[in-house]
């Protein structure tokens, strides 16, 4: 009997570790927050744990290139967190249904919004965009952010560009752009604006042609609305004549 092939079986193992680990990074990360907000005094122990995990992975970086993982689409790792009207959350903790903060591309009034869809993608490269104040974020090179040149993928991001911040009074100033390991990575889509807020900044839900794909999808839904209404004129119309009928 002829053995599965070790490199495909130990490509698995990473990928599942890989898996493990950015899934930890955000359970830590939502474990920080309660700590930190209740001051149960766990923060230093959870932060080293963190520590750790992020230095595993990076461990990890060197298998994963080897075995040329191919993997999703224009995406967040797991500790990316997400505004929600309850506070961030971690992205792998959202589910359809859930509602987020989203605005258009005035990057102004975020309103709660439905997530239709979320998806999980096999191990990708990741960018990290650190800003002038010290915060950051983290996202596949085709991710797309608001930037006063407007909808940009974070690798063309130039030092200086200015980043969209709904939810602050001032813009996040790009201090670099730098590689940051690979690591699975996950997306969900808005309805109706295609847009919502990761980690402080405003992005979009699609990495190609955002502009014309939003308002194809507005155009979609505003017909599904349409069909919608005409199926239930059509019913009570049906109704009032059996009802007439009957009488």
């Amino acid at each position: 009997m002829t053995e599965e092939n070790p490199s495909a079986r130990c490509a698995d193992a990473v990928r599942a570790a890989l898996s493990d680990i950015h899934q930890a990074r955000a359970d830590l990360t939502e474990a920080h927050r309660l700590a930190e907000k209740y001051d149960l005094g766990e923060e230093s122990s959870i932060e080293s744990a963190m520590r750790a995990l992020e230095s595993a992975s990076r461990d990890l970086e060197g298998p994963v290139q080897r075995y040329s993982y191919s993997g999703g689409g224009s995406c967040f790792p797991a500790f990316a967190r997400v505004a929600t009207p309850t506070g961030p959350r971690p992205i792998t903790y959202l589910r359809v249904g859930d509602l987020v903060l989203s605005c258009g591309s005035s990057a102004t009034n975020p309103v709660p919004t439905r997530v239709p869809a979320t998806h999980a993608h096999s191990p990708h490269r990741v960018l990290r965009i650190d800003f002038t104040d010290g915060t950051s974020l983290c996202a596949t090179p085709n991710r797309r952010v608001r930037a006063q040149r407007g909808w940009v993928r974070v690798d063309r991001l130039r030092v200086g560009d200015a980043c969209a911040r709904p939810m602050a009074e001032a813009a996040g100033r790009v201090l670099r752009v730098a590689p940051d390991g690979v690591a699975p990575v996950y997306s969900l889509y808005t309805a109706y604006t295609h847009a919502y807020i990761v980690d402080g900044i405003l992005v979009h839900d699609f990495s190609r042609i955002p502009t014309l794909r939003t308002l194809w999808h507005r155009l979609a839904q505003y017909r599904r609305r349409e069909c919608q209404k005409a199926h239930a004129h059509t019913w009570t119309t049906s109704e009032c004549i059996a009802s007439g009928s009957s009488s």
